[in-house]
């Protein structure tokens, strides 16, 4: 039987979910081109602030969170880089699309969580990633769009300045800029992908941690996880060349951990919703991702990300996407 404040529970991180990313396009964040890297590296100090008030539920440590720390910052990274190659919608699409599976199969299989009603779940999972990469779809013809508009205006800049105009130009321009888009889509692709697996199973290690070190109680363990593995990560991108040695403090620091402060929040949500038993890992997880349609709304209200026809294809494909999540908590 589903319940209804589990679900709600759900919801509620979904809402955070899709937001947190949001901060990272903001104008004084975009204006000083803050790295990723370093974006992540606010948004993990965000993370260990808004868990110290876990800490009154109780203080008990476990290796587990550790492990579910790493996860988050390994995922955090990438997610944070594939925004940056492919936009916010379609690196969204993306990585919910793999979480989604990738959460809900541990659920079912690592988890031990029971779907009562198989003839739901299975076609719910497959309309609620429909309808992920339904609004990953509009993004990328979003993000298609933009860089088009961008080029023309670049070879008309050009021309004004006085290069010649010939076809042999213009054609080896569009090679170039072909090209250019091909490594970006796969290098983003390839790190979307990694950021939805490592953030599928970012509650995962929960379910192997004592019983008195799972719930709230667990977030601080995953804080101090964040706060070993991130700087780790963090030196190890500055040394390959991806962040300079600086702090961006005043243009990023602040949106950074407000950031990292949303998605807390929205973990939380998600482990007490994961901790009940009429909802679990395999419907609270897919249900987070479902945040997705907020991160879309996001784009059109704050960014224009998507205009005319490609506005009507995510509301199309979010209405899709609910009703597989429909499907998906009535499955329990």
């Amino acid at each position: 039987m589903v319940d209804v404040g589990g679900v709600f529970l759900a919801v509620l991180s979904a809402i955070f979910n899709g937001t947190f990313g949001t901060l990272s396009k903001i104008k004084r964040v975009q204006d000083a081109e803050t790295p990723p890297p370093i974006f992540n590296m606010w948004m993990c100090c965000g993370i260990l602030i808004s868990s110290l008030p876990a800490l009154a539920a109780g203080q008990v440590f476990t290796p587990w969170g550790f492990l579910a720390g790493a996860f988050f910052v390994v995922s955090m990274a990438s997610t944070l880089f594939a925004i940056k190659l492919l936009g916010l919608s379609t690196a969204s699409g993306v990585w919910c699309g793999t979480a989604v599976v990738v959460s809900f199969t541990f659920g079912v299989k690592g988890a031990g969580d029971v779907i009562h009603n198989a003839a739901l779940a299975a076609p719910g999972l497959i309309i609620l990633v429909a309808g992920i990469f339904g609004i990953a779809l509009n993004g990328q013809v979003a993000s298609r769009r933009h860089e088009t508009q961008e080029e023309e205006k670049e070879i008309e800049d050009e021309l004004e300045e006085g290069v010649e105009n010939n076809a042999a130009l213009l054609n080896s321009k569009s090679h170039e800029t072909k090209g250019r888009r091909v490594t970006t889509s796969l290098a983003g692709l390839m790190l979307a992908l990694v950021a939805g697996i490592f953030g599928g199973l970012v509650l995962a290690p929960m379910t192997y941690a004592r019983e008195e070190a799972t719930g709230i109680v667990f977030v601080p363990s995953m804080a101090l996880g964040v706060l070993i593995t991130a700087p780790f990560v963090t030196v190890g991108l500055i040394l390959a060349g991806h962040a300079p040695w600086r702090l961006y403090t005043k243009a990023s620091a602040i949106p950074g951990i407000l950031a990292g402060c949303l998605w807390n929040a929205g973990n939380m949500c998600s482990i007490l919703a994961t901790q009940n038993p009429n909802v679990g890992l395999a419907i609270a997880y897919p249900i987070m991702q479902s945040g997705l349609c907020i991160a879309g709304l996001w784009g059109i209200i704050l960014f224009h990300e998507l205009r005319g026809r490609e506005q009507i294809g995510y509301w199309i494909s979010s209405v899709v996407l609910i009703a597989g999540a429909t499907l998906l908590t009535l499955s329990k």
